[in-house]
């Protein structure tokens, strides 16, 4: 599934809290650009409501721009988890009373009116019993939610604006017309069918959060300031902890470490001691070098890190954040466990080395 142009964007966001929730809402992402209502066209300043996906990639500076772009909607949840109820019912025009997690399906054979594009998937995540987040391939969006005998009201749906492969554009217009329709919910033991007023249907499985040991998480933004950079298209950089032991690849270079977690709580952020990066010290391009040393710098020594369903941000002693995804794993009939199939994979030939690997004096592209 493309990632879109290689060129990498920023987002402003307004506070750290604001950041974690719109991650957790998977609205910071590779190759997003500034927000716009669903269904809006371009990147100009003032939304309009041209078709939706119809935009092209912004070429923003990964530095902070003079004017920082709209952060995306759906931000800082107005409750928390323990505010709603845990389990699927009748809810109002207030908001749901649906679990606060995410819902994904990856088979076309769970969505009835459509064809889903193949390798893609539909992600709906709720952040609060009122806030919605959609992924349907490209770009992300986000909205207010209410239910009202059992049909749900999306509104206020706005979007990113990034040009991908016109398929995945076409799902993006496709899941936001069948949303802000009114569809009919219903709710099984761990799924979620919804029904549009035409027949079409889309049945979700239950996304189950993610562990930060054991999971392949991919690198998708880097935190500088009051700015987040999306990741270059050409660069697969992703980092895994199995215990003690830190497995890394920068996009270039393998490498790893000794870590030492402390867990934090929904509400307080872990943290890890990590010993520095020992890698390889092959040369590639440089936007993958410029991503790679960013990443590679900031673990090192005591990082901080939120876990927050899906989504991994680990921000280092002087404030640069990364920003991770893990690959679904679900729960319910409609969606089947996966890894991020655009990346490099622990175990193959360019994983990560371990910590005692033996670094060249000089770099490989220098001999």
């Amino acid at each position: 599934m493309s990632r879109g142009p290689s060129t990498p964007t920023t987002l402003s966001r307004r506070s750290a809290g604001g950041l974690a929730a719109l991650v957790a809402a998977g609205l910071l992402v590779a190759g997003c650009a500034q927000a716009a209502p669903a269904g809006s066209a371009g990147t100009s300043d003032a939304p309009t409501s041209a078709a939706a996906g119809s935009g092209t990639a912004s070429d923003l500076p990964t530095s902070a721009p003079d004017s920082p772009v709209p952060s995306s909607p759906g931000g800082p949840a107005s409750g928390s988890a323990g505010d709603a109820p845990t389990q699927p019912g009748g809810g109002g025009a207030a908001g749901i009373s649906l679990p606060l997690t995410t819902w994904v399906v990856t088979d076309s054979a769970d969505v009835k009116g459509h064809d889903l594009v193949e390798g893609s998937s539909i992600t709906l995540s709720i952040t609060d019993s009122t806030q919605l987040g959609v992924r349907a391939g490209c770009n992300s969006m986000g909205g207010t939610l209410a239910e009202a005998d059992g049909v749900w009201t999306v509104s206020e749906l706005s979007q990113t604006e990034m040009a991908c492969e016109q398929p995945l554009m076409d799902q993006d217009s496709w899941v936001a017309e069948f949303l802000q329709a009114g569809p009919k919910a219903e709710y099984g033991d761990g799924s979620l069918v919804l029904t549009g007023t035409d027949g079409s249907s889309i049945t979700f499985g239950m996304q189950q959060p993610a562990s930060l040991t054991g999971t392949n998480w991919v690198l998708d933004g880097i935190l500088d300031g009051d700015v987040a950079s999306s990741i270059p298209a050409d660069v697969n950089a992703w980092l895994r902890v199995d215990g003690t032991q830190l497995s890394v690849n920068g996009g270039c270079n393998g490498g790893g470490s000794t870590v030492a977690v402390t867990e934090g709580t929904p509400d307080t952020p872990g943290s890890m001691e990590i010993e520095g990066i020992v890698s390889t010290m092959m040369a590639c391009d440089e936007d993958i070098m410029t991503v790679e040393q960013t990443m590679f710098g900031a673990l090192d020594g005591t990082v901080s890190y939120l876990l927050t369903d899906q989504s991994l941000v680990i921000t280092a002693a002087d404030g640069t954040g990364l920003m991770f995804r893990a690959a679904p794993a679900v729960s319910g009939g409609a969606a089947t466990e996966g890894q991020p199939g655009d990346k490099i994979e622990p175990g193959s030939e360019s994983a990560a080395p371990t910590p005692d690997v033996q670094i060249p004096s000089q770099p490989a592209g220098d001999k």
